[in-house]
């Protein structure tokens, strides 16, 4: 199984679920719409390159109190402002709530299917911890640590953790491996 992505960490998170998976290097164009559709048109895109099954994924992190910014804007966002940008952007704010979404899109010669991984998160006050994107502010909700604090949780129980969990029981199911 192909995983097409140019982002290393998410493949090393993603190998973790689904062992067999080889990564296929590839920047991706990302038209700026809804995390779904930008998973659906990366597929679409290297599957006319590559022309074998293949996955893609996008994350957006949807913030309560900024009615779900910065959503499909995240990467974008981190790349220009990084954590303390969104820590400065609630700074105000008594709602810091918000959900980690992760998309994946399989595609083959049958079409498209997705995948979808949630995970409702509290945004720390200050950084905790080093680790990927925002994971360093995002506290699950419930818990006392950010994903960056504790990266065996992150591991198994992350939005992407459990975007390619349902990935993986898809492969299993249709015996895909």
């Amino acid at each position: 199984m192909i995983f097409v992505t140019s982002n290393q960490h998410k493949f090393e998170e993603a190998k973790i679920i689904i062992p067999w998976l080889e990564r296929y290097n590839m920047d991706l164009i990302e038209p700026q719409d809804s995390i779904e559709l930008i998973a659906m048109y990366k597929a679409i895109y290297a599957y006319s390159k590559i022309k074998k099954p293949l996955i893609v994924e996008d994350t957006g992190l949807f913030l309560d109190a900024l009615n779900g910014f910065p959503g499909e804007y995240s990467v974008w966002l981190y790349k220009k402002i990084g954590c303390k940008g969104i820590l400065d952007l609630l700074k105000d704010k008594d709602n810091r709530n918000g959900v980690m979404r992760t998309v994946i899109a399989y595609i083959d010669d049958k079409g498209i299917r997705l995948f979808e991984g949630k995970l409702r998160v509290t945004i720390s006050n200050y950084e905790r911890g080093k680790g990927f994107g925002f994971d360093p502010i995002l506290i699950p909700e419930g818990e006392q640590f950010t994903l960056a604090e504790n990266p065996e949780f992150k591991f198994q129980y992350s939005h992407r953790a459990i975007a390619f969990k349902n990935l993986r029981r898809f492969l299993e199911d249709e015996n895909r491996q």
